[in-house]
């Protein structure tokens, strides 16, 4: 994406170049001028794409860290000797997701 972005950006300043010196002629620079438009959706296109995918990213990022603090906390919980129901009742997790969290601690 870097390197598509790069590329966009370097043809963005050529046109940009080419218009000045065709300024004369009304449908070579009205061709230019398309496609510095064009450029500048495509850009602004991969911007707004990168900035979802980091805000995606770090969503999953932090829903993940919840459930590792969860199964830590339900781990923990469990070697202190409090039984399965103890636990979905206190962390407020069904039973069968508590079984299911410290199945997959001992993996």
């Amino acid at each position: 994406m870097d390197a598509e972005l790069e590329e966009a950006r370097k043809n963005l300043k050529e046109i940009r170049k080419k218009i000045a010196g065709v300024s004369h002629d009304r449908e070579t620079l009205h061709a230019y001028q398309m496609r510095e438009m064009a450029l500048l959706d495509f850009i602004s296109a991969m911007n707004n794409a990168f900035r979802k995918g980091e805000q995606r990213g770090i969503a999953i990022g932090k829903q993940r860290a919840e459930q590792r603090r969860i199964a830590m906390i339900i781990s923990k919980m469990n070697r202190k000797g409090f039984s399965v129901e103890k636990i979905s009742d206190c962390m407020d997790i069904p039973v069968e997701e508590v079984v299911k969290i410290l199945k997959e601690q001992t993996i």
